[in-house]
């Protein structure tokens, strides 16, 4: 194996905290190169660095080709400091370095002898890519003839990320745009890519492997700020990068950075932007957000959109993305990306009258361009519409869906003939209102396994990961019973489909569906309804790339993790009845059940006792996210009776 070690020293004055830091640093380095156990294991001592800093470092290391520019070179700064850029350190180490594996520590981190052979052990043990944290010691030592002492000061632990181990081959994909070292967050730059090209990641928090001397913080000095804002600004258009491609998923410590970053606000900001265009429409196009255009005004009125579109429902991460471009091959068919309306958007409606009021206008289009295209165009004619006192909550939504389609067609006439399809999947919640808006609606609904739509939801989603399992199952089942209810009231007008089947069989279901909503099927016509989803998921949306695949993949239906057993009784008590219903009560399931079954008989213990009373919690904020004041209120005397009990055991 070989091992390349890059740092990047610098000239400085007998003021800098580097003048006592750099020659201890080199000489440890050394030092543990002469340690090195395994024959076989080579280390190269790599530097660069700006042409005046050419005469601080020692013998024993390799040169490479010296560094031309600075962050001065990217961007104003009110101070100026010549700050080199890390791309530039590790792209002169990747140029001439064939290593297996680089190491990138800052100049002012010293090495413990074992370094090499520690590093050594952690990549043999699997670890492709980590981090080792320093300890910082005392202050007191000032010169390299005091490193024995050095290494028996076991100083303190610290958080810093300042040495950085990970696969040459690696780096070819790393992100580093023009963040600086020298600055605040130049850590975090190199940690997040780090950690997303890893296989196996991790952080050695407590190794004694490396020190510093001192905890000085020189790098954090208010005049320079702007340079760790320079840093920051690339950290979160990396964050950015990787929200985007899914790579944060499953990655904590990304959440984490995330968070602290507000990255999310950003986010939301450019999908807002992107949904924000004025659209270059074609000659009599312009009909549509003309005065004279009113859509739906009077509902019975004639107008650009048919009125019996189909509407796809189901629990998310269900499927309803791939059922949604495969009808949308067929022809005759137009769709749009999830509008969301009948929730986010109408929930934040405000109406007077009837009619939605101009000054409401604002956040509603702030909220509708969190989720999908709402053009210059229309917003000017909304606008238009709310001044003149007419412009109702059904008009603005097929403003929406008019303004999403438009582009899928060469005139009005084609528009006003084409059948459309809208999937929002906690539309389901809202599909009597949709019925109203269009009473020749047909529904479809999409059923998937509830364990692996909620595993798919907790590994996709941040924010729903640490959700317990009864809001997730109750969630699942609300979804469920909502879709049973109307379809009890409007058989005809509602289909409940299967995703295990959809893709065991998508032909014949796809056939089914087609004669349902009451189009031709065209069967050679389904190969292509990748190139359809394509159109319909946004860059951001990483938990719909299955659907971007050339074939319906089995794995969309058949991922094979499993909820672990603290998560699994709760879910079946929640789920099992529709479990039975739809074909999903497995072997393990019935295991499952009869191991508690046989438990219940014995003894109530406390930690029973609080396991209700947190059920009866979550159940109190489920009921009272969907407003069911009935169930809110069995729920709080639930959770109350509970307290109280645990509380009298206490007390005897």
């Amino acid at each position: 194996m070989k091992i390349a070690h890059i740092v990047n020293p610098v000239k400085v004055t007998e003021q800098s905290d580097l003048f006592v830091a750099q020659p201890i640093t080199f000489e440890t380095m050394k030092r543990a190169k002469a340690c090195v156990k395994n024959t076989s294991l080579k280390i190269d001592l790599v530097y660069t660095c700006f042409d005046e800093d050419l005469n601080v470092v020692p013998e024993g290391f390799i040169q490479t080709p010296q560094l031309h520019r600075s962050v001065l070179d990217v961007e104003k700064f009110e101070k100026e400091r010549k700050l080199p850029l890390i791309k530039d350190i590790l792209d002169r180490l990747y140029e001439v370095s064939d290593a297996d594996y680089f190491i990138y520590t800052n100049v002012d981190i010293g090495l413990m002898p074992d370094f090499y052979n520690k590093v050594e052990e952690f990549i043999e043990s699997g670890i492709d890519g980590f981090v080792i944290n320093r300890r910082t010691i005392s202050n007191k030592f000032t010169s390299v003839e005091q490193i024995d002492e050095i290494y028996l000061d076991v100083g303190e632990k610290h958080q810093g990320y300042d040495c950085f181990i990970f696969k040459r081959k690696a780096y070819e994909k790393y992100m580093l745009g023009t963040a600086c070292i020298g600055a605040n967050w130049i850590g975090r730059v190199i940690i997040s890519n780090v950690l997303t090209h890893a296989d196996k990641f991790k952080v050695f928090e407590d190794e004694y492997l490396t020190f510093h001397i001192g905890d000085d913080r020189s790098w954090k000095i208010e005049e320079y700020s702007d340079f760790d804002k320079h840093n920051e600004k690339n950290l979160i258009e990396l964050l950015l990068k990787l929200l985007q491609s899914g790579a944060i998923a499953e990655r904590n410590l990304l959440n984490l950075f995330v968070t602290e970053h507000h990255v999310n606000d950003f986010l939301q900001e450019k999908i807002r932007n992107n949904n924000k265009v004025k659209l270059d429409l074609q000659v009599g196009k312009k009909e549509i957000y003309g005065d004279k255009y009113k859509p739906s005004g009077p509902w019975k009125e004639a107008a650009l959109l048919r009125q019996d579109p189909v509407f796809i429902l189901g629990y998310p991460r269900s499927g309803t993305t791939l059922l949604q471009s495969l009808l949308a091959t067929q022809d005759n068919i137009l769709t749009l990306h999830e509008t969301h309306f009948f929730t986010l958007v109408r929930d934040s409606l405000q109406i007077e009258n009837g009619k939605i009021p101009f000054g409401a206008l604002d956040k509603i289009i702030d909220v509708i361009r969190d989720k999908i295209r709402f053009s210059i165009n229309a917003e000017e004619h909304v606008r238009f519409l709310s001044k003149e006192g007419i412009l109702s909550q059904k008009m603005l939504f097929e403003i929406l869906v008019t303004d999403n389609l438009i582009d899928k067609v060469n005139d009005l006439k084609e528009l006003e003939k084409k059948q459309w399809i809208e999937k929002t999947p906690d539309h389901v919640f809202k599909i009597d209102i949709i019925n109203r808006f269009y009473p020749n609606a047909k529904f479809i609904f999409v059923l998937r396994s509830p364990e692996q739509a909620i595993l798919s939801r907790r590994i996709n989603f941040s924010n729903e990961s640490k959700l317990s399992i009864h809001v997730h199952a109750q969630r699942w089942i609300n979804s469920v019973e909502a879709i049973e209810a109307f379809q009890l009231e409007h058989p005809d007008k509602v289909k409940i489909i299967k995703l295990e089947d959809l893709v065991n069989d998508k032909e014949s279901y796809v056939a089914e569906l087609c004669d349902f909503i009451g189009i031709e099927f065209n069967r050679e016509k389904i190969q292509d309804h990748n190139k359809i989803a394509k159109e319909l998921v946004f860059p951001w949306e990483h938990w719909k790339k299955n659907v971007l695949e050339s074939k319906v993949s089995k794995k969309i239906a058949d991922n094979q993790k499993e909820l672990n057993e603290a998560d699994l009784m709760p879910f079946l008590e929640i789920t099992q009845e529709k479990l039975k219903h739809y074909g999903y009560m497995n072997d393990r399931y019935k295991q499952a059940l009869e191991n508690h079954k046989k438990k219940k008989n014995k003894p109530v213990s406390t930690s029973v006792e609080i396991e209700n009373l947190i059920l009866s919690f979550d159940e109190l904020t489920i009921y009272s996210l969907f407003k069911n004041p009935i169930k809110k209120y069995k729920a709080y005397k639930a959770m109350i009776a509970s307290y109280y009990q645990i509380k009298e055991k206490e007390n005897k």
